[in-house]
């Protein structure tokens, strides 16, 4: 009896491309079926197998600026408010400096700061700050005499002057001296006492 496979032994089979093979099947066994991979399910936590997911970096998500751009832009901040703020100072003391009688106010009011005269019962400062009036000195005691003497000298008005005024009698009648940029002028009468006014006096021509 021959070995050699009969054709009912011989089964057609179909690979998983659909083409048919005629591969020898012993009889009564059954064919081995292809292998088929579980079909995947991607859930939440699932990681395929051979995938490494790419942590993502932070400077892929945000970005921020160097350093150095960082600093770099807040010192030409701090330069340009510098500047604007000298300026700013130019400016004033410029315009001070080109208005002498805005300086010479300027000093009046310092002297009337210095001397307390905003107290005081008998000086009273002009509204527009040019000039201060003293009003009965001597009436209340020698000690009016302070306050004037105190303004003269912020102002820096000359000894002579202040022993003029100390020593005028009624009959010289209205008296005034100047000095730098300031004039003062007084009267004196035994009933009201000595009345003076110091002003601003600039000469801008």
């Amino acid at each position: 009896m021959s070995d050699r496979p009969r054709p009912d032994d011989q089964a057609t089979s179909s690979n998983h491309n659909g083409a048919r093979s005629n591969a020898y099947i012993p009889n009564g066994t059954v064919p081995p079926q292809p292998v088929v991979p579980p079909t995947a399910k991607f859930t939440e936590g699932y990681t395929a197998p051979g995938f490494r997911p790419v942590a993502s970096s932070p400077d892929q998500t945000s970005w921020k600026p160097p350093k150095h751009i960082i600093w770099g832009t807040c010192g030409f901040i701090v330069g340009l408010l510098a500047s604007t703020v000298v300026v700013v100072l130019q400016g004033v003391w410029s315009s001070s400096a080109d208005n002498p009688r805005e300086t010479a106010r300027q000093g009046l009011a310092d002297a009337v700061d210095q001397c307390d005269l905003g107290a005081s019962d008998i000086a009273a400062v002009a509204g527009d700050g040019q000039s201060v009036s003293f009003d009965g000195i001597g009436k209340h005691g020698a000690e009016d005499f302070d306050d004037l003497r105190c303004l003269g000298n912020f102002l820096e008005m000359p000894d002579s002057v202040t022993e003029e005024m100390a020593h005028t009698r009624a009959l010289d009648g209205r008296q005034e001296d100047e000095w730098g940029d300031y004039r003062v002028t007084w009267s004196y009468h035994p009933d009201d006492g000595m009345n003076a006014v110091f002003s601003v006096h600039v000469n801008e021509h």
